[in-house]
């Protein structure tokens, strides 16, 4: 029987934390709390190519974030997929994918303890006038099980630019891309910025992929973003992930939010983590279910 696959999608918020702290280490430690993780999925993650400072909410530094958290987790494998470049010149604005703004990366990540196989990555239509969004897929093989594990990152503020985003990246999903050359399993992770009422988030699922029902994840200190009260929650639920697999299964309760608020403050998200068990569990309970109803009747 296999053993089981452990999952996670974190929004590091650029390494920037509730406290307007600045720490890659910080995320790191996060991160390491997942203990047994096979993959991990993360947004707003940043590749500065010189010191700059990239996004509003940033601070000037030259780190590759991706490769930083690679190092600091012992996940060997990374994979970046930049959604847009960008600098930062004042507290007010930003400037995107123009000459000057060439050096500041700025998208999604995957960190993995297995070698990535192959990668792809899917840019969503830009939506009126907001920023580029993407997904990213790598292709891994856990335990001898070759698997997709998808990362994305959708639009924020307005539904239908989700719904949008949701549409391509369930088309992509269900593409030859993936669902040829026998693997079996393919896992989506990421931030949908989509409530479980938006119709992104009903979009996926009604393409044949299954929620694995994770609890609130934004804000990370609960409302109202509190350092010092540990009774207030998270409000939202906008990371998600979804699956679909003849291989593996979710129990309700395989869906964990890291909840110590001492961790919390590094990001404005919470991590999500999941663990998923072999169907060749169930089989063996179905195969001995039926063993035992024909004993008894003979």
């Amino acid at each position: 029987m296999r053993p089981p696959l452990t999952v996670a999608t974190y929004n590091i918020h650029s390494c920037v934390g509730s406290d307007n702290v600045y720490s890659v280490e910080r995320i790191g430690n996060v991160i390491k709390e997942f203990g047994d993780a096979d993959v991990v999925a993360l947004q707003e993650v940043e590749v500065n190519l010189t010191s700059q400072k990239t996004r509003l909410w940033s601070t000037i530094h030259n780190d590759d974030q991706a490769a930083m958290l690679s190092d600091l987790t012992d996940m060997k494998y990374h994979s970046f997929a930049k959604s847009i470049s960008c600098i930062s010149d004042t507290k007010f604005k930003e400037e995107h994918d123009t000459r000057c703004s060439k050096d500041g990366h700025f998208g999604i990540a995957i960190l993995s303890k297995h070698p990535i196989l192959e990668e792809r990555v899917l840019m969503y239509k830009r939506y009126k006038l907001k920023s580029l969004r993407n997904a990213l897929a790598v292709k891994i093989v856990v335990n001898n099980t070759p698997i997709w594990f998808i990362c994305t990152h959708l639009g924020c503020h307005i539904g239908p630019e989700q719904q949008q985003q949701a549409k391509e990246l369930s088309e992509w999903m269900n593409s030859s891309q993936f669902t040829d050359g026998g693997v079996k399993t393919i896992i989506c992770m990421g931030d949908y910025n989509s409530p479980p009422w938006f119709e992104a988030a009903k979009t996926i699922k009604q393409n044949g992929f299954r929620d694995c029902r994770g609890r609130n994840t934004f804000p990370a200190l609960g409302w109202p973003c509190c350092f010092w009260m540990t009774c207030c929650p998270p409000i939202f639920k906008l990371d998600y992930c979804v699956y679909k697999s003849e291989e593996y299964y979710c129990n309700e309760d395989g869906a964990d939010v890291l909840a110590d608020k001492s961790l919390l403050v590094a990001s404005d998200h919470r991590p999500l983590k999941v663990i998923f068990y072999s169907t060749e569990k169930v089989a063996d309970v179905v195969l001995e279910r039926d063993n035992v109803s024909h004993y008894k009747q003979t």
